[in-house]
């Protein structure tokens, strides 16, 4: 399997009300995702059948067993964005009782990041990746946007930034204002964003 980039989404489990799976596909659509098949056990499912499945689980607070079958977690999609091959998403609730899920969107990684530089990206590509992020930040409920390369740890919860532990910015991160003022930006590029966001460059990558 080759190695991805992630997009992960960090929600507040306090802000799920029955059309939070809507919301976050009507979003997508806007970013450019376009919906292309289940994946993972659900290829056949509509994207309706998907989103009824897994706004289900959301209410249950359902956390996966990594043991079980797909078809007894959250389905997953396959969408077709502009410029890319493909990109899956799927939703994460392994740590439940914290408060918080992620939905994650996996891109290969050798369409990100050049291959013989791994922390270059080609400008078209960061501008494409922005107006992705930019349109999943209208989301009201979004609390956190952070990008990972497949040996990154996982996302730092936006509870942690008060206690000096950065979010992951591989090369993004988009937090609100307001998180801003806990957080360590020391390596960060920091741009004002809309809604009240800011948008972290991480200065140790290069846009060629």
């Amino acid at each position: 399997m080759p190695a991805y980039f992630s997009i992960v989404l960090e929600f507040d489990r306090n802000d799920i009300d029955l059309n939070s799976v809507d919301e976050l596909c009507f979003y997508m659509k806007h970013a450019g995702l376009s919906f292309r098949s289940g994946a993972w056990g659900a290829e056949k499912l509509t994207q309706g059948e998907i989103t009824a499945h897994n706004q289900e689980l959301l209410l249950q607070n359902f956390e996966p067993d990594p043991d079980e079958d797909h078809g007894n977690s959250y389905f997953q999609s396959e969408f077709d964005l502009e410029g890319f091959s493909g990109v899956r998403g799927f939703y994460l609730n392994n740590s439940p009782t914290d408060g918080r899920y992620e939905y994650v969107l996996v891109i290969p990684e050798e369409e990100i990041y050049d291959e013989n530089e791994p922390k270059c990206l080609k400008k078209e590509t960061a501008e494409k990746l922005l107006h992705l992020l930019d349109w999943l930040w209208h989301m009201p409920s979004i609390r956190t946007i952070q990008t990972l390369t497949e040996n990154c740890d996982d996302i730092t919860p936006e509870t942690e930034f008060g206690n000096g532990v950065k979010p992951q910015a591989h090369p993004y991160a988009i937090v609100s204002e307001k998180q801003l003022k806990k957080l360590d930006t020391e390596g960060f590029d920091v741009m004002p964003y809309h809604y009240g966001g800011v948008v972290l460059t991480n200065k140790k990558y290069k846009f060629i």
